[in-house]
């Protein structure tokens, strides 16, 4: 049970939410694709006071974009798949379904490298401004990457395709889903990525209004 002098707003707690971590040391220990640093550092407390020291790693990632593929004409979804291998070293199908993502270079606006990755990934072109979801960490317990989640207005496809740039080995493969299968493979595990979950619940909630916006109001409830 909270005791009931502990805070119970931002104006009352004794540490300031966004500077929490006094840095003691930082080593890069890996700088690969992906980079590892220990990190030494002291900890502002929910009480008032400071840890010791505490040792904890950090996977410096890259910031990048996802985004989720709709037809509001068709009423379709547009994913991919492709083979993850730390999926399957996780006990997770190795062939994932996911949505379009990748990395933003350095200056470049996430918007821009969602049309980009939408062409890359599935061949097809991104209509009018993609709308943003969601600005996201992955998973802020061990890594920093952070991620511009969208819903982007494309024109679905009759049938699969296959794509990714081969100098990067990529072997992507594009579903065309109506959106009421698509909301049973939310539900049923079907999709397991943690990104096109949330894009995927976000149009469920949303889909009406996503429709009147691209399509005109007429388009509500069909």
């Amino acid at each position: 049970m909270m005791e009931d002098s502990m805070p119970t707003t931002d104006d009352e707690l004794p540490i300031d939410r966004d500077r929490v971590f006094e840095m003691v040391s930082r080593t890069r220990v890996h700088d690969g694709f992906l980079k590892l640093d220990i990190c030494e550092v002291r900890q502002a407390l929910f009480d008032g006071g400071t840890s010791p020291v505490l040792r904890r790693e950090v996977l410096v990632a890259h910031k990048a974009v996802a985004a989720l593929c709709y037809d509001p004409e068709r009423d379709d979804v547009v994913m991919i798949e492709q083979a993850r291998l730390p999926a399957e070293l996780a006990g997770f199908a190795g062939i994932q379904t996911e949505i379009v993502a990748g990395l933003i270079d350095p200056g470049e606006m996430p918007e821009d490298v969602v049309r980009r990755e939408v062409k890359e990934e599935s061949g097809l072109d991104v209509i009018g401004t993609p709308i943003l979801v969601a600005h996201a960490l992955s998973t802020p317990g061990h890594s920093t990457e952070q991620v511009w989640v969208y819903c982007a207005r494309v024109v679905a496809p009759d049938t699969t395709g296959y794509f990714g740039l081969l100098e990067e080995h990529e072997d992507i493969r594009t579903l065309i889903v109506p959106f009421k299968e698509f909301t049973q493979w939310l539900a049923n595990g079907r999709v397991t990525h943690g990104f096109a979950l949330m894009a995927g619940f976000w149009l469920m909630a949303h889909r009406d209004q996503v429709r009147a916006a691209w399509l005109g109001a007429d388009s509500i409830g069909t």
